[in-house]
C-alpha cells in the first residue's frame, strides 16, 4: 500500500481526540488482510500520516509465535474502535498520536 502524495507524515504531539471526519477517512482508506489466523485492518492514520493497524480475532503476536496460519472466518464487525497505534513517539511516553473513532459495519472476508 503506497502513501498518497497528499498524506505526508506530520510531526504532531500526542492528543487524545476523536472526530467523525477521522473515522470517515479511516473507513474509506483502510484495508484488511488475513495475518496469522486473525484479520488486520490497516492504513495510514489520517491525523499523523504514520502506518497503523488494528487486529480482529485474537492476538497476532501469540498466533505468529505458534505459527497459526489458518485463514480466519469471514466476519462483519458492527462497531470497530480504531485507534492510531503507530510506533512513532508523539509524546515523551506515548506512541500513536491519540486519534481514535468507531468505524461501523467493517466486513472481513
Amino acid at each position: 500500500m503506497g502513501r498518497e502524495a497528499s498524506e505526508p507524515r506530520r510531526e504532531i504531539p500526542y492528543e487524545r481526540l476523536s472526530s467523525a471526519a477521522w473515522g470517515e477517512k479511516v473507513a474509506k482508506t483502510f484495508h484488511y488482510r488475513a495475518a496469522f489466523g486473525t484479520w488486520e485492518y490497516f492504513g495510514f492514520c489520517p491525523r499523523c500520516g504514520h502506518d497503523t493497524s488494528t487486529s480482529i480475532g485474537g492476538a497476532p503476536i501469540m498466533r505468529a509465535l505458534t505459527m497459526a496460519d489458518e485463514r480466519p472466518a469471514p466476519v462483519t464487525v458492527p462497531t470497530l474502535t480504531v485507534e492510531c497505534q503507530c510506533s512513532h513517539q508523539h509524546g515523551s511516553d506515548k506512541t500513536g498520536c491519540g486519534a481514535y473513532m468507531n468505524v461501523f459495519n467493517v466486513q472481513f472476508k
